[in-house]
């Protein structure tokens, strides 16, 4: 007689990932890099945070952009908190489309990324950020250990923090159109920065 094979159930559902990034959050902020370098992977840029956002479980999202300016509010992102629909989902990824481009090609051109971190913190809902950037701080604070001084300190909610990288660190458009790498984008510095920020707050860090 065939002994029947028992196969046991799993004791909680796996939380949804992409790229191993954990996707699931109550108020999810993502803080989208658009300085100047981004401007040879403007597609690739789009795809990744389309990546996420269709697949993150979210009760609630919101987005900031940053170069040198940090974008939290008014034209690039009109709706404070948004609930995580499809539909709003569809419309968020619309405007991305539009306004990746303007905020890429236009001035200013710098990475603000301290600033940015510190305003996705400060919004008390939030309990996961998702940071998607390709470049080394070079505008605000630009030491990134005074960065992730400061994070520890402020980040009281313990807010999960997961770095993603976009591209290769340095890699911009000359004035010719040619693809050029810059060595002062500091390539070493940058990885080690995105792995502690994300070891220091819970999170993950992944490469795209």
């Amino acid at each position: 007689e065939k002994k029947k094979t028992i196969v046991s159930k799993p004791k909680k559902t796996p939380a949804p990932s992409l790229f191993g990034l954990p996707l699931k959050a109550d108020h999810a902020v993502f803080v989208v890099d658009v300085s100047a370098s981004m401007a040879w992977q403007i597609d690739n840029l789009y795809n990744t945070v389309a990546s996420l956002l269709n697949s993150c479980e979210v009760k609630k999202y919101r987005f900031i952009y940053f170069d040198s300016i940090v974008y939290t509010a008014g034209r690039y992102w009109k709706h404070g908190w948004l609930e995580g629909t499809p539909e709003n989902k569809r419309k968020t990824l619309r405007g991305t489309k539009l306004h990746l481009s303007e905020l890429i090609m236009s001035e200013p051109l710098a990475t603000n990324s301290g600033d940015a971190l510190y305003q996705a913190i400060k919004f008390r809902e939030s309990d996961v950020i998702y940071f998607v950037t390709d470049g080394y701080p070079t505008a605000g604070e630009t030491n990134v250990q005074s960065i992730l001084r400061r994070i520890r300190r402020i980040n009281n909610n313990n807010t999960i923090i997961n770095s993603i990288m976009v591209g290769l660190p340095g890699t911009t458009i000359n004035r010719y159109g040619g693809v050029v790498f810059e060595p002062s984008a500091n390539p070493k510095q940058l990885y080690d920065f995105l792995h502690t920020l994300a070891e220091d707050n819970g999170g993950v860090y992944v490469g795209r």
